[in-house]
């Protein structure tokens, strides 16, 4: 059952700007969004002073059970759900039948799809039902569970908000645009301006705000049922010297290892929370304040903290958000966003992925992120690399569900109506 939506007032959450466009990543503002920060900036720059895991360990032992990985979802609840028993890893209940498979999905669940919340309840409850049959789910954040942790969900449509609409959610939308019309009116009387009229504002957030928004934010954040979750997940994972990853690790990435590319990235999250949680205790942000605003906030505070003796010292989690455009969340390069494996050309592969996996340790990368027509499963650099992202969310890539079996050293694709063998070591090829 949804948890209940705390009674503190809501704030007008910025309409969505869809942009197919993931990278390189850039975070989505508004203009109403700009105006506030435009005008609390101006006071900051003036010297107005604020008011008052899933764990890291998913490496598993060397074995020959089985390994499913399924890619990029996107809200395909039924095409998720149509692979998973194809394969039999649930039955028609939805109930876990893999025995003790080893389930690994790399990654954007969330967005686009209408069943997106679905999908991060089946896997949920997957994750909790595999290991009492000896199994094991593992589920890696993407680049978009990435943005919803941010606050920026610009791929998330109507008909995902309305799976959070409720009895309460009319009432919730007139406090949330109530709460808006009147941080900006104050806004603008502290800048000694005249304000809009409320009503003009109230109109504005009701006219922009869908019903189902408020509750979805909420969801996502640290204290939601979905945000909680999400928070513990990691973004790679090794089974049996198989590394898991959404976009890629480069050359560059991994000189680290796997547990400590999570830790940084949960780092990540962790900072951005708190500095978030400041920034709105001070008033200087309202609970649902796009991503751009948050950066573009705490940026002018550092700015006046440095320069106004008087304020505050800044704490290192805030400092660390000041270095945004480094992090791994968000970097071109990162294990996220990077599309490398799916993009290089035969020679530049063949260069590189040695050295990556060397340094990895592992004998073998499985990505999704990128879709690529004819939307099959894919394996390039001599078999040492397995791109499975095969646009599952038929609707918006036109592809289909898919899913990559690993057992005994051979690799299937299975798709809902055939399987292709993709590589067998070279004395079971040679038995064939």
């Amino acid at each position: 059952m949804r948890q209940q939506l705390p009674t503190w007032q809501w704030a007008k959450v910025p309409s969505r700007q869809r942009s197919h466009r993931t990278d390189p990543y850039q975070p989505v503002g508004t203009g109403v969004g700009r105006l506030a920060v435009a005008l609390l900036l101006a006071l900051l720059v003036c010297g107005a002073t604020p008011s008052s895991a899933q764990d890291d360990d998913a490496n598993l032992p060397g074995s020959s059970r089985r390994i499913v990985a399924i890619g990029d979802i996107h809200g395909a609840f039924n095409g998720m759900r149509e692979i998973l028993r194809k394969i039999k890893i649930i039955d028609q209940r939805d109930l876990w039948v893999g025995g003790d498979t080893v389930l690994v999905q790399t990654g954007d669940f969330l967005d686009r799809g209408p069943g997106a919340t679905k999908v991060a309840e089946l896997l949920m409850a997957l994750q909790a039902e595999a290991p009492k049959h000896g199994g094991k789910v593992i589920v890696l954040l993407g680049n978009h569970e990435i943005l919803n942790l941010l606050g920026d969900f610009r791929d998330v449509t109507k008909y995902i908000y309305r799976n959070f609409v409720d009895g309460h959610s009319e009432k919730r939308l007139t406090v949330s645009c109530n709460g808006y019309s009147s941080f900006y009116r104050r806004l603008y009387e502290l800048r000694r301006e005249k304000p809009p009229k409320r009503r003009e504002l109230v109109e504005r957030c009701l006219s922009e705000q869908q019903l189902g928004q408020v509750e979805y934010i909420e969801a996502m954040g640290p204290t939601g049922k979905i945000g909680r979750w999400l928070r513990t997940l990691p973004i790679a994972a090794e089974v049996d010297g198989i590394v898991f990853v959404h976009g890629g690790i480069n050359a560059e990435m991994a000189e680290k290892d796997l547990a400590t590319l999570n830790r940084e990235m949960h780092r990540e999250i962790n900072s951005f929370d708190r500095t978030r949680k400041y920034l709105i205790d001070q008033d200087l942000l309202l609970p649902t304040s796009p991503l751009a605003d948050v950066l573009s906030v705490a940026r002018q505070l550092a700015k006046a903290t440095s320069s106004g003796p008087s304020l505050p010292p800044l704490s290192s989690e805030f400092l660390h958000v000041l270095q945004f455009s480094k992090w791994l969340a968000v970097r071109e390069d990162g294990p996220v966003w990077f599309r490398g494996y799916a993009r290089w050309t035969d020679e530049e592969g063949q260069e590189q992925i040695p050295t990556i996996l060397e340094r990895l340790k592992a004998d073998r990368v499985v990505v999704g992120h990128t879709p690529q027509p004819p939307f099959h499963i894919r394996q390039r650099f001599d078999s040492r690399v397995f791109l499975i992202d095969t646009g599952m969310l038929t609707s918006f890539y036109k592809g289909h569900p898919s899913a990559l079996e690993i057992q005994d050293g051979i690799f299937t694709a299975f798709y809902l109506t055939k399987q292709n063998l993709l590589y067998a070591p070279p004395t079971v090829a040679m038995t064939r």
